[in-house]
């Protein structure tokens, strides 16, 4: 089984395990920021109100294709910009996970409304996994009346996938770029970055069993799922968190870059196999978002 697998495997089980911490919403956004329509997921209606979006710049490679991402949120509650930060499996997931918020999420190229990618916030049980749908259209886009114009986005759509459906869903929302790229660590800066011995010194506990450490070099919303995992994974868990330790270990030599916005940061192993988020908590850089 290739490395980045076996390191994967404990930490997945992580993710299914709960979700993150609740992201208070902007108020400034509400003003520009609207979505008007009524979600369909089986027998369960939402209606959408809140509109967010953010254009991610893939500064790190780690998206699929070389060019911008636009990720747009519609939403029963009001959700910052920042639950669309990151790479994958961003901060509104978790929380859609957890019941905490419903609607859609949407992503695509932003000069392309004839693809994008649907998931739709509402699991099937608390904890569940989300559906994604990738929709594609020709020769009507997906999203008509489609509108970039200087920082919003603007247009409508419907579903009717499976159990999904809905009439005309309109959306207008405030674009936010992702928080602006603060350092840009290589080879042996990355190497020697605090990052790095922070991931080390956290792969170091895990091969102990040393949960407390694990924990003091873990964000919050890690330390949840790692609470979680432990609970729901039962005598497994220890040596499965041995294991990923001792490979998290033997692939820091091959981490290529470090890429820094601000208190967060995502640490880029070999050949982009994987990746590594990490956030700035109380002036010490744990593992998590």
């Amino acid at each position: 089984m290739p490395l980045f697998e076996r390191i994967s495997t404990f930490f997945l089980a992580l993710l299914l395990a709960c979700g993150c911490g609740w992201l208070p919403a902007l108020p400034a956004a509400a003003a520009e920021s609207a979505a008007q329509g009524v979600l369909e997921v089986g027998a369960q209606k939402t209606a959408l109100k809140y509109a967010a979006a953010v254009m991610h710049d893939n500064a790190e490679g780690l998206l699929p294709g070389a060019g911008q991402e636009l990720r747009i949120l519609l939403t029963d509650v009001e959700v910052a910009p920042a639950g669309l930060h990151g790479i994958a499996f961003v901060p509104v997931t978790q929380e859609a996970r957890a019941g905490k918020v419903h609607g859609l999420l949407l992503t695509l190229n932003p000069d392309d409304p004839y693809a994008m990618q649907v998931t739709v916030l509402a699991p099937s049980q608390p904890g569940a996994a989300l559906d994604s749908l990738s929709l594609t259209s020709q020769p009507a886009p997906l999203i008509a009346d489609y509108k970039m114009a200087g920082n919003a986005v603007s247009g409508s759509f419907k579903l009717a996938s499976g159990t999904l459906r809905s009439d005309e869903i309109r959306f207008t929302a405030v674009v936010q770029p992702e928080p602006a790229i603060t350092a840009d660590l290589k080879g042996r800066a990355a190497l020697a970055s605090p990052h790095l011995k922070a991931l080390r010194a956290r792969a170091q506990a895990m091969v102990k069993g040393d949960n407390a450490a694990v924990a003091r070099l873990s964000t919050p919303s890690e330390n949840r799922e790692l609470d979680a995992a432990l609970a729901q994974l039962g005598a497994q868990a220890m040596p499965m968190m041995r294991d990923a330790g001792k490979d998290m270990l033997l692939s820091l030599g091959g981490v290529e870059r470090v890429v820094v916005r601000g208190d967060h940061a995502v640490v880029i192993f070999q050949n982009k196999e994987a990746w590594q988020d990490m956030a700035l908590v109380d002036g010490q850089w744990k593992t998590g978002k």
